[in-house]
């Protein structure tokens, strides 16, 4: 199993004159410079950073058979204990679903709880994390897994402690029970 931080380019309309905007997904009023992102990313060891974007419209030009198939998550903070992980999840949980309805839109999850156990969410326990992706991985059969370089609301230390947490205690697991699938070995041009 591969594992990218990535940030999210988010375009939404500002409440307050009804304009576009865009940001980095560092929370609710944030952004993120993704040169910053990117460097946290790479110290633990994450396999790779992506900025990434919402389209509309599908991607064309490959060939679905070669498609590797990946999950996205809709936020990660890990601790050695799962309480504490939901205690310092909690505020960061409240502030987005608060900027979703200021939004106007209707929040999908009624509470931390309901988002941690729907979602693609990975809170808690680095052994709740583990067992969260195995479930997700039976169900999409997914080789690349990615979490948020963004802070999104959790302080720079909570955040870099948490992605360290992972590459330590919880990479190593999934890629020994997971295993990579034989990537296709890469087209080589020659040259005349």
């Amino acid at each position: 199993m591969k594992f990218l931080a990535i940030t999210l380019i988010v375009h939404a309309l500002r409440g307050d004159r009804g304009e576009g905007s865009t940001r980095s997904r560092g929370g609710p009023g944030e952004s993120a410079p993704p040169g910053k992102t990117a460097l946290l990313a790479e110290e633990p060891g994450f396999d790779g950073f992506g900025v990434g974007e919402r389209h509309e419209r599908p991607f064309y030009g490959h060939d679905p058979a070669d498609a590797v198939v990946g999950e996205g998550t809709a936020g990660y903070y890990a601790t050695p204990r799962s309480q504490d992980a939901l205690a310092v999840y909690r505020p960061v949980y409240d502030a987005q679903r608060a900027f979703q309805v200021r939004l106007g839109l209707q929040p999908a999850f009624g509470d931390l709880d309901d988002f941690v156990a729907r979602s693609s969410a990975l809170i808690g326990s680095p052994q709740q994390v583990i067992e969260k992706v195995h479930r997700d991985h039976e169900q999409f059969g997914h080789s690349v897994l990615h979490l948020h370089a963004d802070a999104g609301g959790l302080t720079d230390a909570q955040h870099r402690e948490s992605l360290e947490l992972f590459q330590s205690d919880i990479a190593p697991v999934l890629r020994r029970e997971i295993p990579d699938p034989l990537w296709p070995a890469p087209a080589v041009l020659m040259e005349v």
